[in-house]
């Protein structure tokens, strides 16, 4: 383990007032502890001198901030002021300063390490990067929340600017519908007292001067009263469809009836007709032979 150097300083960024800081879990190996600290504002000077580190073995840090100077280029980049602090721990600044890179993040990271007793070797860099990643993490995650947090609310309103110019026009349209179908299913069951269906509501509402809410909720209600109506326009329409078939199927046995009778009296007429055309020929026979004999005699 090496010994302990004079920290390099690391620069402040503009602002430090009322920093955020950011803790990891901590990690337990052989009686050594590992807690990582981050901040996106304060210097690593300031995490440093933080009172629950103060008894630690070691305060890893490593920082990165924008830089005011541009590159001398057409399109100039953003360069940053880097560095580290081993505090004893040779090449753990380094390790956390090139975390901070990779991560593409900017502010300060203090690992604190308090020493068991048992050397952990190589292992330890890898618990002291995970720490760092962590705490770094954490503050990811308060951002990701914050940005929707701020998307939400700005959806929200714009939602709401969209529902204030367009629920006056489609409520009022509800009210023609519900207005229609309430005329067409008091035709359908007989109720209305003329077969014109009218199609004005019984009284024109001023939406636009509704709170927001009053108007969604009524969007619902009426929306509720149309599904209501046209079910019962539904029912009214399957009765009449069965009345209609009743009345079909009623007129159909009648004409059945009709057919069965006129078939029995022709029936009747046949069993009558073979009778009269033995007579008939009878007669012939008749007429036939008288006039053979005539012929025989003359």
């Amino acid at each position: 383990m090496s010994n302990k150097r004079p920290r390099s300083a690391s620069p402040s960024p503009a602002s430090t007032t009322e920093p955020a800081i950011f803790i990891s879990d901590a990690i337990v190996d052989r009686t050594s502890t590992f807690i990582g600290h981050f901040s996106p504002t304060s210097p690593a000077k300031f995490l440093i001198k933080l009172p629950e580190l103060e008894e630690a073995s070691h305060r890893i840090a490593a920082w990165r901030f924008p830089s005011p100077q541009r590159t001398i280029a057409p399109t100039s980049k953003v360069l940053y002021e880097t560095g580290h602090d081993d505090d004893g721990e040779k090449n753990g600044g380094r390790t956390l300063e090139k975390l901070l890179d990779s991560m593409q993040v900017t502010g300060s990271v203090v690992v604190a390490r308090w020493y068991g007793g048992v050397m952990l070797g190589p292992v330890r860099f890898t618990h002291m990067e995970t720490c760092a990643r962590n705490a770094i993490k954490a503050w990811r995650d308060e951002e990701g929340n914050k940005r929707r947090k701020i998307e939400d609310e700005k959806r929200k309103k714009e939602l709401d600017e969209e529902d204030t110019l367009r629920l006056p026009g489609v409520l009022a349209e509800r009210d023609r519908s519900i207005a229609v179908l309430r005329a067409l299913l008091n035709q359908k069951s007989k109720k209305a007292t003329d077969g014109a269906v009218t199609a004005s509501p019984s009284k024109v509402m001023d939406y636009n001067s509704m709170p927001l809410e009053t108007m969604r909720r009524l969007e619902g209600a009426k929306d509720k009263s149309i599904a209501f109506l046209l079910k019962n326009i539904d029912a009214e329409e399957a009765k009449a469809k069965e009345i209609e078939d009743e009345e079909r199927a009623r007129k159909w046995l009648e004409a059945g009836s009709a057919t069965t009778a006129t078939k029995q009296e022709e029936q009747e007429v046949a069993q009558d007709n073979p009778k009269k055309s033995d007579d008939l020929e009878s007669v012939v026979l008749q007429d036939l032979l008288f006039s053979q004999i005539s012929t025989y005699r003359v």
